[in-house]
Formats: C-alpha cells, sequence, structure tokens
C-alpha cells in the first residue's frame, strides 16, 4: 500500500510539472501573439484600435494563466 501511495505521489508531481510546462508555453505563445498584434497595430493604423485590444487581451490571458499555475 505504502508503494503505491508513494507511486500516485510521484504521478501527481510529475502531472503538476507537465501541466506548469504547457501553461508556461501557453503563455508565452500568448506573449508572442501580443508582441505580433501590435507590430501589425503600429503599421495598420486603421485597425490598430481593434489589434491593440487584442494585444492587451491577449497579454492578460498570458498573466492569467501565470497567476493560476502553481509554480
Amino acid at each position: 500500500m505504502a508503494e503505491r501511495s508513494a507511486q500516485v505521489r510521484a504521478d501527481a508531481e510529475a502531472l503538476r510539472r507537465t501541466t506548469a510546462r504547457i501553461a508556461e508555453g501557453l503563455a508565452a505563445t500568448e506573449d508572442n501573439l501580443a508582441a505580433t498584434l501590435e507590430r501589425l497595430a503600429a503599421s495598420a493604423p486603421g485597425h490598430a484600435p481593434r489589434l491593440t485590444d487584442a494585444a492587451h487581451h491577449a497579454r492578460r490571458f498570458a498573466a492569467e494563466l501565470r497567476a493560476r499555475t502553481p509554480p
């Protein structure tokens, strides 16, 4: 029984680490998306308000992901 409990704890920790890596990768992707949208906004003034708003949402989502993901 102790062996099984130790294995369950090890599996849970491995899953936590994997989830954290995935969340950080997604947050980094959102940051890259925001940077791309900001560059597009600078080069397309007619669309700048919508692109800037989308970039803001992407950055906010990235921040929320990082805040909700345990270290």
